[in-house]
């Protein structure tokens, strides 16, 4: 009987039948998956996983735009998206800025700083419209938002300044969305 038992045992068991080593293919396995955790909490702890800012600006029509914005993000993260307007003397009464709507679309909003005095969009292009104080010879528009955590790839937008409502200059910008 005491065989039997030791029989059923080793038919329970899940060491190998021989309690060797395990084979060269299961090592390779196991160290390539610890060198894959170890990069990922390496990248991670440089910010490499993280938001990476970018500035996208142009001088034209005596008017300087200059956008900061991720050129990498990752879902649910807080994304930065500035815009800042300027010239050497006061700037008009009321300004407009114009982002693609696909952009904007991406990121959950949590406000808009200074806020607009007038706002629409026809389906393609958001627009924003600003009350500018007299004398004032610069602005900056905050968009506090985060993105969507649904979003996936890139996405790219065009962002434009106009004034009495001719476009007089513009910068592409392009964010990656990482995994």
């Amino acid at each position: 009987m005491a065989a039997n038992q030791s029989d059923e045992r080793a038919a329970d068991s899940t060491a190998p039948p021989d309690g060797g080593d395990p084979t060269r293919l299961d090592a390779v396995f196991r160290w390539t998956l610890v060198a894959m955790a170890t990069l990922a909490m390496g990248a991670g702890l440089l910010g490499l996983l993280g938001v990476r800012e970018a500035e996208a600006s142009v001088n034209d029509g005596g008017y300087e735009l200059s956008v900061r914005y991720a050129a990498v993000s990752r879902p649910g993260l807080a994304t930065p998206f500035d815009v800042t307007v300027s010239r050497d003397q006061a700037l008009p009464e009321q300004i407009g800025i114009q982002v693609s709507s696909e952009y904007l679309a991406a990121f959950d909003e949590n406000g808009l700083d200074p806020q607009p005095s007038e706002s629409f969009s026809d389906g393609e292009i958001e627009t924003w419209l600003f009350e500018i104080p007299a004398g004032e010879q610069r602005v900056t528009v905050s968009f506090d938002a985060r993105l969507e955590p649904s979003v996936q790839w890139a996405r790219n937008a065009t962002v434009t300044l106009v004034i009495d409502g001719e476009a007089v200059t513009g910068v592409d910008i392009r964010t990656w969305v990482m995994p």
